[in-house]
């Protein structure tokens, strides 16, 4: 199996959440982990968010970014056909960056060669756009 994540679902790999274990328990449970090339750079954005408002140390930034450095070659990084996700960010009223997600789980679907991946998302709007659109999503996220 597949897992791909959206950027919600990402960040709970290298900041602590609510939901870290149900998606840590999950990428242990797959084969590939999946994500778009700019869930790095929306995790950054968060991380600065955090830090701007005091819930992150420099101390505690600089860590988190090592350990996204050193992992992020573990990941299938999916290219996006922009165009998609525009039309998907339009016709489910989704943000550009939540468009895109669908869109490149959509496309690593249609690549898969049968093996299944289990989408995985915290944002409601996404989630029901990702199963309107035929994705198979990770239960109790979102």
């Amino acid at each position: 199996m597949i897992l791909y994540l959206d950027a919600t679902a990402f960040a709970t790999l290298f900041v602590l959440e609510e939901e870290s274990s149900l998606v840590h328990a999950q990428v242990d449970a797959v084969d590939v982990v999946a994500t778009s090339r700019v869930s790095f750079t929306e995790l950054c954005d968060a991380l600065a968010t955090r830090r701007h408002e005091g819930r992150l140390t420099d101390r505690e930034l600089a860590q988190i970014r090592r350990h996204l450095d050193d992992a992020w070659p573990t990941f299938a990084l999916v290219e996006v056909d922009e165009r998609a996700a525009g039309t998907l960010a339009l016709s489910h009223r989704l943000g550009g960056f939540a468009g895109l997600h669908v869109a490149a789980a959509l496309e690593l679907a249609r690549h898969a060669d049968g093996v299944p991946v289990l989408f995985c998302t915290f944002d409601a709007r996404q989630r029901l756009a990702a199963e309107t659109e035929g994705l198979l999503v990770m239960p109790g996220a979102s």
